[in-house]
């Protein structure tokens, strides 16, 4: 099993960033996804999703509590705020058997086997801390842009060259702070990472590289 595993290579399997909560809410998201695209009939980024009325609307942050400790995961939603997730209900603070359901996942050999493949790469990415970790795999803050830049590309629907699509991608990634002023706190959020490099490289990362 990957926990027996995990537990033998040293892996922290419980705590903020355990290997048993970071799973859970892999799990949940999969989950939550797979739920949105069966209730609007397509997939993410899917072009089918296009002028079908309802779509896609982005997430919300939740935190749940499980039996492995307070889960944070993001619940999609929908344009006509229709979908009702069953997996995490709204206004539900508790999930039950939240280690069954990461557990039932050796039903699924196809998926336990893309995982032990991956293991050798996998396993160190958890012997860094939590405030490194969120530096090397930014997937939230990178969807984040992304969906913007899809949004205003749908809203400009054609471009007559490489130059016009260009400059609508531009004006995407400025809007994402119009003023400027939000640049100081973006910076005071790599106070944290650097502390933590700072600590698991003693030497190696300076003021002047800072």
């Amino acid at each position: 099993m990957l926990v027996d595993r995990a537990r033998s290579e040293g892996v922290q399997l419980t705590g903020g960033g355990g290997f048993l909560r970071q799973l859970a809410k892999r799990v949940l998201e999969s989950a939550l996804e797979g739920e949105i695209t069966g209730r609007l009939g397509y997939g993410e980024h899917d072009a089918a999703g296009r002028n079908t009325g309802d779509s896609r609307n982005g997430t919300r942050s939740k935190t749940v509590l499980t039996d492995v400790g307070p889960v944070g995961v993001k619940v999609p939603r929908d344009v006509e705020g229709s979908f009702e997730p069953q997996i995490v209900r709204k206004r539900q603070p508790r999930l039950a058997d939240v280690d069954g359901m990461v557990l039932s996942l050796s039903k699924y050999p196809a998926i336990i086997k893309l995982w032990e493949d991956a293991w050798a790469e996998f396993v160190p990415f958890f012997s860094f801390d939590v405030e490194i970790r969120t530096v090397i795999c930014p997937t939230n803050a990178t969807e984040s842009v992304n969906a913007r830049i899809r949004k205003a590309v749908r809203a400009r629907g054609h471009f007559p060259n490489e130059a016009a699509a260009l400059k609508c991608i531009y004006l995407a990634l400025m809007s994402l702070d119009p003023t400027g002023k939000d640049r100081k706190r973006w910076t005071m959020r790599w106070k944290a990472p650097l502390n933590a490099f700072q600590i698991a490289f003693e030497g190696r990362p300076t003021p002047a590289n800072n």
